[in-house]
């Protein structure tokens, strides 16, 4: 499952001593737009993932490459977004909220300690 590549390939660039640049004025068209959640608290929103692997291997991919290439800054920004998701997902009233939850928190874990591969729990067949 391919979560954060674009980042990790960027940063496996750089460090073989290639220049990347960033062109603010590139645009990114969501193509995936039927399988999300749309989250919203005390004036708050976000749009996020509606599966519970895809909150795994997003988590723990994006913790890993920051963890991985010393990226702390993208690590603290990483860990706002997901305490925010967390919160509104704990505040919504979301089916299966605390699978998403445990999905965040395993894949923050496994993406701290370099656990990657896939995991069987956090599969697209399996309903966790």
């Amino acid at each position: 499952f391919l979560y954060a590549e674009d980042v990790e390939y960027s940063m496996r660039m750089v460090k073989k001593g290639y220049q990347i640049y960033w062109v603010p004025e590139s645009k990114v068209t969501e193509q995936r737009l039927t399988d999300k959640l749309k989250l919203s608290a005390l004036g708050i929103r976000t749009v996020t993932y509606r599966d519970a692997f895809r909150f795994y291997y997003a988590n723990r991919n994006q913790i890993n490459v920051c963890l991985e290439y010393r990226a702390y800054r993208s690590l603290f920004k990483s860990l706002c977004h997901t305490i925010k998701v967390i919160m509104l997902l704990m505040l919504s009233n979301t089916p299966g909220k605390d699978l998403f939850v445990k999905a965040i928190v395993d894949g923050m874990h496994d993406g701290a300690l370099g656990d990657l591969g896939k995991n069987e729990h956090y599969s697209p067949e399996r309903k966790c």
